[in-house]
C-alpha cells in the first residue's frame, strides 16, 4: 500500500460491504448511498488473496462510494 497510498487521496483495504456492516452495527441509518463500480472483467484477472475471497466480484470491483447519514 506504501506504493499507492498519499496524503490527498488515502488507501485502505476495507471493502464496501464493511462500510455498511459498520453503520448497521451501530445503527446508524443510511438515507442515501453511492458507489462507482470498478472493471469486472479486468478484476476477474486478477488473483485475489484469501483475506478478500469471500466478497463477491461486484463488491471488489467498487472502486469510490459515498453514505450519507441524518440523525
Amino acid at each position: 500500500w506504501r506504493i499507492i497510498d498519499n496524503s490527498i487521496q488515502p488507501q485502505n483495504r476495507l471493502r464496501w460491504k464493511e462500510y455498511l456492516d459498520m453503520y448497521g452495527s451501530v445503527g446508524l441509518p443510511i438515507t442515501e448511498e453511492e458507489t462507482r463500480k470498478g472493471n469486472l472483467d479486468l478484476l476477474k484477472k486478477v488473483d485475489i488473496h484469501p483475506e478478500f475471497e469471500s466478497f463477491s466480484l461486484y463488491d471488489l470491483a467498487i472502486s469510490h462510494g459515498y453514505i450519507v447519514s441524518k440523525c
